[in-house]
């Protein structure tokens, strides 16, 4: 395996195994070590998003042959939790959207949410807050500044064309 960075070419090889090896062995292996970590895997929480997102990307680039049915199923089972009882748009649904972007590919489109009525009904939700200027509803410790993620909202109005609104501010 090597570091699919732009970086790649300027790691020496031996830095390159080292961060392939601490990839695996702090987050892989210590993931597949455990049958599922209580404070996230199955949270109703930005927590399953992030924290599974990183690992699936992780397996997919590394080692894919990890992805196992076994493997897929937690995958899959905390990206559903997420999608369960989400918070926080941006961050957590922006690393749901770079694993289910990357799931949808890896697998050749045999697992794709972006077919889903939930996923399209919440990657409308931004623009559904947005008052006017850099102003929108604030929700729990959210704030009332809307900093627009362009990289995710352009990503998501190329997915739903007739749904996604990308304002320019």
């Amino acid at each position: 395996a090597e570091i699919h960075t732009i970086l790649k070419d300027r790691l020496d090889p031996l830095i390159n195994s080292r961060i392939i090896h601490e990839i695996e062995r702090r987050v892989l292996d210590s993931f597949l070590a455990t049958e599922h970590y209580d404070w996230w895997e199955l949270d109703h929480s930005n927590w399953a998003a992030v924290c599974i997102g990183g690992i699936a990307r992780a397996m997919m680039l590394i080692r894919p042959e990890g992805m196992t049915p076994e493997f897929e199923k937690r995958v899959l089972a905390s990206l559903d939790t997420y999608l369960s009882g989400m918070g926080y748009w941006r961050y957590g649904f922006g690393h749901f959207v770079m694993c289910c972007d990357m799931l949808r590919k890896f697998t050749e489109g045999r697992i794709d949410y972006f077919k889903q009525e939930k996923v399209k009904n919440i990657a409308s939700f931004y623009q559904k807050i947005f008052l006017s200027g850099d102003s929108g509803v604030s929700f729990s410790d959210g704030g009332g500044a809307m900093r627009y993620p362009l990289y995710l909202l352009h990503y998501l109005k190329n997915e739903y064309p007739d749904d996604v609104l990308v304002y320019d501010k």
